[in-house]
């Protein structure tokens, strides 16, 4: 999960450096390659951003299958252990 948020802040801020070093290099006249360039750190930042989120949701969801198997189990488990208790004290 960590190597997701990882990613997408390396991601961001090569872009973001990228754009920078772009825009450093426009002249005050030609705005519309300064904006083409801002567009793409925007973009570049927002496919990182979701590639970490995806990331986050698949972990989330392993946990989540996980934390129910773990529970179904236990479950079971408890209810033997139940049924045996009461069978033993009873006879």
């Amino acid at each position: 999960m960590k190597k997701w948020v990882l990613l997408a802040i390396a991601l961001a801020s090569i872009a973001s450096n990228s754009g920078c070093a772009s825009v450093n290099k426009q002249t005050e006249g030609d705005k519309s390659k300064i904006q083409k360039s801002s567009d793409q750190v925007g973009s570049a930042i927002g496919k990182a951003a979701n590639e970490a989120g995806k990331g986050l949701e698949t972990a989330a969801s392993k946990t989540g299958q996980a934390l129910g198997t773990a529970a179904q189990k236990t479950g079971g488990a408890l209810e033997r252990a139940l049924k045996k208790a009461k069978n033993w004290f009873e006879e």
